[in-house]
């Protein structure tokens, strides 16, 4: 996982092991703090949010909350039921508002509360079982996108080409985004979302209307046009710059 932090022009690298770089005027800090600890999981980082000069980092235990200019970790948040691991997937932020998704569901704190305590934060998933969506109870959620004022998390099916996304306006879950059967990731900008498959890109508005009749996008590379098996892709200058997990990085005009 990458992420970049503007208030101290720092990137931050972390690894499946559990190490971690910060790169600074061309200087390089390892940080291996998660890669000693001793615990009995897996340490994997699986997603990077920075906000305020912190980086907090999602991993196979829980949320590790590090101090970028001071390279030093500041906290360890273990958000499970009574403070227990939890396989964090991919996180996003609204505000002060922290949304996490997991391997036993969809989890949500604010940053002005004590997320250190286990009880400061919420299970979005945990669902009355006369609920329609009840079957999203402990359920293994890849991907969360906080766009157009709902949370969007893609449930990961064991069955191929069966994925799911709902959407969350504050009260209620909705099914939405059916094009979206094998979901690598969820990203964009605030008027824009993307939405890769690995087999195509899709492309919505803030309505989640698609943009485009048809779903599989193309890009030039090398001089022709190939199809986009897109693993991730992001929105910058007007382009949208897709990483192809076979031909490599490509990009398309986001008005095309």
């Amino acid at each position: 996982s990458i992420a970049y932090d503007e208030r101290t022009e720092s990137i931050i690298i972390g690894y499946s092991t559990g190490n971690l770089d910060i790169i600074h005027e061309n200087e390089v800090t390892n940080i291996n703090d998660i890669k000693k600890k001793s615990i009995n999981s897996s340490k994997s980082i699986n997603s990077i949010i920075v906000k305020d000069g912190y980086a907090y980092l999602g991993t196979d235990f829980g949320i590790v909350k590090l101090n970028i200019a001071r390279q030093e970790i500041s906290e360890t948040w273990f958000i499970g039921e009574n403070g227990t691991y939890v396989h964090v997937n991919d996180m996003d932020m609204h505000g002060d508002d922290l949304y996490v998704a997991s391997t036993t569901g969809v989890m949500h704190g604010n940053l002005s509360d004590h997320l250190v305590d286990f009880s400061n934060w919420r299970v979005l998933t945990d669902i009355v079982a006369t609920s329609q969506y009840a079957w999203m109870n402990g359920e293994n959620f890849s991907t969360v996108k906080y766009f157009g004022g709902k949370l969007l998390a893609n449930y990961k099916s064991p069955r191929t080409n069966s994925d799911t996304i709902m959407a969350y306006d504050g009260n209620l879950w909705s099914h939405v985004l059916d094009e979206c059967v094998s979901v690598k990731s969820l990203s964009g900008n605030e008027d824009t979302l993307l939405c890769s498959t690995g087999v195509a890109l899709y492309i919505f508005n803030r309505s989640l209307e698609s943009t485009q009749p048809e779903p599989h996008w193309y890009y030039k590379s090398a001089d022709r046009w190939t199809l986009v098996y897109s693993s991730d892709a992001v929105i910058s200058d007007g382009k949208i710059w897709v990483a192809d997990g076979t031909n490599g990085l490509g990009w398309l005009e986001n008005s095309d």
